[in-house]
């Protein structure tokens, strides 16, 4: 559903007004003042409402338009939007030919300078040294290419085999290809990384190798078993990759496997924390369990976060504000049980459709687990219920009410069931 939308700002009453396509429900517009102002106050201090709604993308432009011009929110005292709407694009609109031409070349300037190539290297060299984040864009071509149609799929290849042969052939291109791979800026050619390199080959064998062993015989490197058994490099990397291969096997793989596992359990475990059977010790003494958990949540909210209840229910405006902070938390805390519910010792994450051992992890039933993940993952569920509760608190649910009210609408929905629902 494509929607108009507006965001508040609780504390300077500045407005933005945007458009989102797919409607999702924590995007706050990609304008460079409201992403600035909700660093600085925090997003719980903004408050989103959907204000219209359109069919065709066109209609949404056309209405993004009249709701900017509707609540003047192009004016920086009054909002954070800098254009007119529409296109996305019409700040330019407004713009003299002088002024753009100006700004465009300032921009190509940054783009072509050797410092923005430098750290847009870096950024993307940073984002793809995590695992998961190959994994997803791996996962993300994969299935755009086979959702394309075969004649998709023969002229993206050929287009790839045509570039490929037409930059080989060329001499002046293969050596220009060179010279970019060993530019100052990659930190694989730099003069301490080469050093670092030449010191550690020194007197023996390269360190980085990959060990390989085929038909139980170990090799050092892929080198020495091109030698050996008198093939080709380009046969044997193709064999390690191929199923059909068994025999021969990258030793350091398996090591990465660990490893990746390890790097995927990276949220605060709980599996070790003390649990005493509070819950016996509280009948004996004839206390209400959930009149319990209900005044320690309401304790640790304003007595460790400051929070005011009082306060807060004194504005529909920061009351949504609260919710919606922590629906957010809910969703985050939900990722981490995600994580948890495969075992997050033994398949941690294993719920993403791309990892290798999805399959296998979604075949396990829930005894499967130990009992520290089985701890884990109920130790997540109330993380997810602390929020649950805050909610409560905040819009004047008390431990009497939640009981009386979930003994009714249970009740309710079991009579639905009876007649026919």
């Amino acid at each position: 559903m494509r929607v108009i939308y507006k965001v508040t700002n609780l504390i300077t009453n500045k407005i933005y007004i945007g458009k989102d396509s797919s409607n999702k429900k924590n995007y706050y517009g990609s304008g460079i003042a409201i992403k600035n102002s909700i660093m600085k106050h925090g997003i719980i201090n903004f408050v989103k409402e959907i204000i219209d709604e359109a069919e065709t993308l066109k209609e949404l432009n056309l209405k993004e338009i009249y709701w900017i011009k509707h609540y003047r929110s192009n004016d920086p005292k009054i909002g954070y939007n800098r254009s007119e709407g529409g296109d996305g694009f019409s700040d330019f609109k407004i713009m003299n030919k002088e002024s753009y031409e100006k700004g465009l070349q300032k921009r190509l300037l940054i783009y072509k300078s050797k410092e923005w190539s430098f750290n847009r290297s870096k950024d993307m060299t940073n984002y793809y040294s995590n695992d998961d984040n190959r994994e997803l864009q791996s996962y993300r071509i994969k299935k755009y290419y086979d959702n394309r149609s075969d004649e998709e799929k023969s002229y993206f290849s050929n287009i790839r085999s045509k570039a490929s042969k037409k930059s080989w052939l060329n001499n002046y291109k293969r050596k220009e290809n060179l010279i970019k791979r060993l530019k100052y800026n990659n930190p694989m050619f730099n003069d301490d990384t080469k050093k670092k390199m030449s010191d550690n080959r020194r007197g023996g064998k390269n360190p980085a190798a990959v060990k390989i062993e085929v038909d139980n015989i170990l090799y050092d490197s892929i080198s020495e078993a091109c030698i050996s058994l008198k093939i080709t490099r380009n046969s044997i990397v193709k064999r390690l990759k191929s199923k059909n291969y068994k025999n021969y096997k990258r030793l350091d793989m398996e090591n990465k496997e660990e490893n990746k596992e390890e790097k995927n359990i990276n949220f605060q475990e709980c599996a070790h924390l003390e649990v005493n059977d509070e819950y016996s010790e509280l009948r004996k003494e004839g206390k209400d369990a959930l009149s319990l958990i209900f005044n320690m949540q309401k304790s640790i909210q304003e007595d460790i976060y400051g929070y005011n209840f009082k306060d807060i229910q004194s504005s529909i405006k920061k009351l949504k504000a609260y919710i919606d902070m922590n629906e957010e938390a809910i969703r985050d805390e939900d990722r981490e049980l995600q994580a948890a519910l495969t075992g997050i010792h033994t398949y941690p994450n294993c719920w993403k459709p791309w990892k290798s051992k999805h399959n296998e992890a979604m075949e396990r039933s829930l005894s499967d687990l130990t009992k520290d993940e089985m701890k884990e993952l109920h130790m997540e569920w109330i993380d997810k219920l602390h929020f649950f509760i805050s909610e409560g608190i905040a819009i004047g649910l008390t431990p009497e009410l939640i009981t009386n009210y979930y003994v009714s609408k249970n009740k309710e929905n079991v009579d639905r069931q009876k007649r026919g629902y």
